[in-house]
């Protein structure tokens, strides 16, 4: 399921400053996320800002596994740069990028400075039922390395979880669609075949009544 997901390797900061917004805007313009081409008939709904992204239950329904497909190719969005710090009681806490490693599900929205889970917003219905990880975002940093308590863990949860049920759906949409191309590639290559069966015969009348000419 995670050879969708393509997390970026890196080291945690430990850099006391916090960035603004126009710092954290600078550093995305410097480094540039490369995503796959969205088709138009969708791209106004595949955003690569997410916070513009469009609810998929918003989306017009002849067009949500479309959009879907388009966003697994795009992939979760996970932006590499100095995380703004939170103060909890006596220490500071932020993101960290490792997380992505860890958990390649994972996406980060810099003007909200929360994670999200991107399997889970594909598949998020009209009423949310993980609201944490799809529409308010998640910022509770001090849970994560909580090793009996983590939060992204415990969203994950056990094989029948809510979310390792999105990630079998996301499979399952991406394996129908490559069978589709599978049987539409092999479609055409049976119809090549049939037209040059069908040629054959008159190329090879035309080649004999040129060379009857010739003689």
């Amino acid at each position: 399921m995670f050879s969708y997901f393509k997390p970026k390797a890196s080291t945690p900061t430990r850099d006391e400053h916090s960035p603004t917004n126009d710092e954290i805007s600078n550093h995305d313009e410097q480094h540039p996320i490369k995503y796959q081409r969205v088709d138009s008939d969708v791209s106004s709904y595949v955003q690569l800002d997410p916070a513009k992204s469009t609810p998929i239950w918003q989306c017009p329904i002849n067009e949500r596994e479309t959009i879907r497909r388009a966003y697994i190719l795009r992939g979760p969005y996970q932006p590499v740069l100095e995380y703004p710090r939170t103060k909890l009681r006596e220490q500071y806490r932020r993101f960290q990028k490792n997380w992505f490693e860890q958990f390649p599900w994972l996406e980060y929205f810099p003007n909200k400075d929360a994670a999200f889970c991107f399997p889970c917003f594909l598949f998020q219905g009209k009423e949310a039922r993980n609201a944490a990880f799809t529409v308010d975002g998640f910022r509770g940093w001090k849970t994560v390395n909580d090793e009996k308590r983590c939060a992204l863990l415990m969203h994950t949860g056990s094989p029948t979880s809510p979310h390792n049920n999105v990630m079998e759906s996301m499979s399952a949409l991406m394996n129908v669609s490559g069978h589709i191309d599978n049987v539409m590639n092999a479609q055409t290559l049976e119809e090549v075949k049939k037209n040059r069966l069908r040629l054959t015969p008159q190329l090879k009348a035309f080649v004999g009544f040129v060379c009857k000419d010739v003689h």
